[in-house]
């Protein structure tokens, strides 16, 4: 089948004449009349998701109560942590930031 010019003038020139819609789900700025594209972002099934899990991390308290009171609870009886499990903790918890981070 062969388009010949003037044919595909007649679509371009139709296409540039109609106002660009964005897909349902498309979050983005509005689309200017004669634009032969619109900008926008689609997000996918997964994104609900992810944003039910993000809700829920920040919801986690950043400091452990029962921790905090295990630890008070030994300071008083006498039992502090040895400064070697001080420093193992310290050096777990940078191991883990780093591998979590991917560095």
């Amino acid at each position: 089948m062969m388009i010949s010019g003037t044919e595909l003038g007649s679509v371009v020139s139709t296409y540039l004449h109609q106002t660009p819609k964005a897909p349902a789900n498309a979050v983005g700025g509005s689309v200017q009349p004669g634009s032969p594209a619109a900008d926008g972002v689609v997000l996918s099934a997964q994104s609900g998701s992810v944003s039910r899990l993000v809700s829920a991390l920040q919801s986690v308290p950043d400091i452990r109560s029962e921790r905090v009171l295990e630890a008070r609870n030994r300071v008083q009886s006498g039992q502090p942590p040895s400064s070697s499990d001080v420093a193992r903790q310290i050096l777990s918890r940078v191991v883990g930031d780093r591998l979590a981070a991917g560095s």
